[in-house]
């Protein structure tokens, strides 16, 4: 029996998971984000709107290439211009794509599985508009509702990251909360968020596709929480690191134990050093460093696991629980041939933008319209955006 095409499809749904983890084995722990709020555009001289998000955003990659594992967009800060603020989003994850740059989109999308498998056509698919690496999840109508969506990620060989245990002070006392009934009943509410997730990952070798959000400012709360992310395989996304507050302890306290799947997340704490690029760089790579060696001492440090390996819980919320087993993650395959192979190779120049003069002041407006879609398969280049010039 001809076992092929079953092999080809777990190596897709595992790809996305293979890619970043080579690209954090290579470029360290940290993703740029991109948020171009209204305060940073007028800081950095720019118009408030789509070209000026347009402009941050290539001057962002200009610092995130070949320094980071990854990018991630903020999309309300795009849709906020409509149609052009769209259109501005579609070709900035063009341009790293080019680039080779792993991006996730930060949609926070969410809803029936009726009405959410459209977003699949925005994000996933080939040739979509918005064709990026990953996207986020909220899991309001309940994890499972997100079954279909996450199946059309993997499938095409894209990941997810799912809100699970956010930074927000009223975070807390939602996702704490014991569920009264259902398939985690007696546990909390991101606990069974996380075990919905992790069965996606199981039977995968190395680090899976779907993964969670978890905020490194949640501190020792997050032992209420009955989330043990030592015991995930799959990435986890951290935001809060820097501008929010969160700092090298904080990711030690919340990561301890890790195996090499956390993913921090900085943005505003990058971008103040612009639009100098010279500065952005520096401070990029500065805080990767950072960030790195926190997580190296997080990983050194023992999680909260009982020996069989089951995730820690609050005593009351065990008492009709059944123990949940998350597999070890898997180191070998982020350092196999295989997966090195499937990412592209960001220091060739062949798959790169041109780079602008480190030493200028403010991005030339020509970074967001030189990529030749004859360089790239099935992925044709956006409509360029005008050439009006931004506010000095």
């Amino acid at each position: 029996m001809d076992m092929s095409g079953g092999n080809q499809m777990d190596v897709q749904r595992s790809d996305f998971g293979l890619r970043l983890k080579t690209c954090m084995d290579k470029y360290g722990p940290l993703c740029v984000g991109i948020d171009p709020h209204r305060k940073i555009l007028t800081d950095w001289g720019y118009n408030v709107d789509a070209e000026g998000a347009e402009l941050f955003s290539m001057r962002m990659l200009q610092a995130a290439h070949g320094r980071a594992a990854a990018v991630k967009f903020q999309t309300p800060m795009f849709e906020r211009y409509g149609s052009k603020g769209f259109a501005a989003l579609e070709r900035v994850l063009y341009a790293a794509r080019q680039m080779g740059i792993i991006t996730i989109v930060d949609c926070l999308h969410g809803g029936l599985s009726t009405t959410i498998s459209a977003i699949a056509d925005a994000y996933f698919k080939p040739g979509a508009p918005l064709l990026a690496d990953a996207i986020t999840l909220l899991p309001y109508y309940g994890a499972r509702s997100l079954s279909g969506l996450i199946d059309e990620a993997l499938d095409n060989g894209r990941g997810v990251f799912i809100a699970s245990l956010t930074s927000n002070e009223e975070g807390a006392s939602l996702q704490t909360a014991i569920r009264q009934s259902g398939d985690y009943k007696g546990r909390t509410v991101a606990y069974g968020i996380a075990s919905t997730a992790q069965k996606h990952n199981e039977g995968i070798e190395g680090m899976g596709s779907v993964g969670l959000i978890i905020g490194a400012t949640i501190g020792q709360w997050i032992s209420d929480s009955g989330v043990d992310p030592a015991q995930f395989t799959g990435p986890i996304l951290s935001p809060g690191y820097g501008w929010q507050g969160a700092e090298a302890k904080d990711l030690k306290t919340v990561f301890k134990g890790t195996k090499g799947n956390v993913l921090v997340t900085v943005s505003r704490f990058i971008a103040a050093h612009g639009p100098d690029i010279a500065m952005l760089s520096q401070a990029t790579e500065s805080i990767a460093l950072d960030v790195r060696q926190a997580l190296l001492e997080a990983t050194e440090e023992p999680s909260d696991e009982t020996p069989s390996g089951i995730v820690s819980m609050p005593k009351k919320a065990t008492e009709t629980a059944t123990p949940l087993t998350f597999a070890a993650t898997g180191e070998s395959a982020a350092a196999s041939s295989g997966a090195a192979d499937a990412v592209p190779d960001v220091d060739d120049p062949t798959e790169s933008a041109p780079q602008t003069d480190e030493s200028a002041s403010v991005p030339a407006p020509a970074v967001r319209s030189s990529f030749d879609p004859s360089k790239t398969t099935g992925d044709s280049a956006p409509a360029a955006a005008s050439s009006k010039e931004p506010r000095q």
